[in-house]
């Protein structure tokens, strides 16, 4: 068992096993980093799905994970009132790509505020606004 008490515990740990057979040859190596909130989502685009008018893409750059294994969260928000209409999830993966089909927002809103970030089990990340997203040909998805 090995339990750091101070940022000098932080780094690499070796150790050597020996039993009556005999002793460890190489010894075994571990980076023992503190764990933390991951760092915010970087480079974020926004694009349209090849041939899929109705889907668009965010696409990010994930930031350092904290030393632990992370997700990443869309939150699309109506940008006229800020009520909640979309709430996504991607697993842990170094350029999250998140799908957003535009069609299933009933009713269609004019623009969005999407917030990204990632979570861990230390915390989130700062969270990275793209702001009033304009949505064109609202009117034709209302069918």
């Amino acid at each position: 068992m090995y339990t750091p008490a101070s940022q000098r515990d932080y780094g690499t740990l070796t150790c050597l096993g020996s039993n009556s057979i005999g002793r460890q040859i190489e010894p075994c190596v571990f980076q023992v980093v503190p764990a933390a909130k991951p760092s915010s989502l970087n480079n974020c685009t926004l694009r349209t799905a090849t041939n899929q008018t109705e889907v668009v893409e965010v696409e990010c750059r994930a930031g350092y994970d904290g030393g632990l294994p992370q997700h990443f969260i869309l939150e699309a928000y109506d940008a006229h009132n800020m009520r909640l209409r979309l709430n996504l999830t991607v697993a842990d993966t170094d350029s999250p790509v998140f799908r957003l089909d535009l069609g299933e927002l009933l009713p269609p809103p004019s623009s969005l505020r999407i917030l990204v970030y990632a979570q861990n089990a230390k915390g989130r990340s700062e969270k990275i606004v793209l702001d009033d997203i304009m949505l064109n040909d609202a009117e034709k998805r209302t069918g």
